[in-house]
């Protein structure tokens, strides 16, 4: 079993399962230790296998096929409408895209990170789930809005809930000015999102995301609030790596699903 966060607001959800998974309880080495998710090329095929063995597993019996996607900052979104028929321990790879939908019993969507902002939805009956990464390139680019635009579409009138898992939190989160220009000039409130402190800008990207989650209509958030990057131990994180020198940083996952129907 690997260790992960949940919400209660999602677990007071019978027919979903969902995790914020830490870097912990996986059979990773080195600087991929110990539950690293992405492709490395000082990972092996037989980790990354275990790992996500362990991960469904995690996620429970009625939950056993996982799609996920190639992430590049992107506001595109992929929907899973039928039961992937391909098996293993590896996840289906389902195209470039930044976040997942699905309305299929059994199945799971997951998402990488290492600092962005990773948040899982459902609507409050459990019959639609989506995974968002949601970095700053993401969120200006709009795949928040776009994913719950998308999950109105597939269950019009529903009320959906969310929430935040582990990432870069505001202290930790130095933002260049021709990039907070960028984020700024495309959304004036995110102005509010900012603190300055001695000539560097920092991002409160939780915070951001959370606005941007109110704006499209959802209002049952909550959040972990837990910085990737001043906990090692317990997560993977992109920044620390770069600041420590290091060439090679992991990615915890985060997943939610439709339980299978018991028999």
């Amino acid at each position: 079993m690997l260790p992960f966060l949940h919400t209660q607001s999602l677990d007071a959800i019978p027919s979903i399962v969902h995790g914020f998974f830490t870097r912990e309880g996986g059979v990773s080495a080195g600087d991929l230790a110990t539950a690293n998710f992405a492709r490395r090329a000082q990972e092996s095929d037989k980790n990354l296998s275990e790992n996500y063995r362990r991960l469904l597993i995690s996620l429970g019996a009625n939950v056993d096929r996982l799609c996920m996607v190639r992430q590049d900052h992107t506001a595109d979104v992929v929907c899973v409408r039928e039961f992937p028929q391909e098996r293993g321990d590896h996840p289906l790879i389902l195209g470039k895209a930044d976040a997942l939908i699905t309305t299929v019993p059994g199945v799971a969507v997951g998402i990488l990170t290492a600092d962005c902002l990773p948040i899982l939805i459902s609507d409050t009956h459990g019959t639609v789930v989506a995974a968002i990464h949601a970095g700053w390139r993401g969120a200006l680019r709009g795949i928040i809005a776009q994913t719950i635009a998308q999950l109105r579409q597939i269950s019009p009138g529903s009320t959906f809930v969310a929430a935040l898992g582990p990432c870069l939190q505001q202290q930790n989160f130095a933002f260049g000015e021709d990039c907070m220009k960028e984020l700024t000039d495309r959304y004036t409130i995110a102005c509010g999102y900012f603190l300055r402190f001695k000539e560097k800008y920092y991002f409160n990207l939780e915070g951001f995301a959370r606005w941007l989650l109110v704006d499209a209509g959802v209002h049952d958030i909550s959040a972990h609030s837990l910085d990737t990057y001043s906990n090692a131990r317990r997560f993977f994180s992109y920044r620390r790596c770069r600041h420590n020198g290091d060439e090679t940083y992991g990615c915890q996952i985060s997943a939610i699903g439709i339980k299978r129907p018991s028999k």
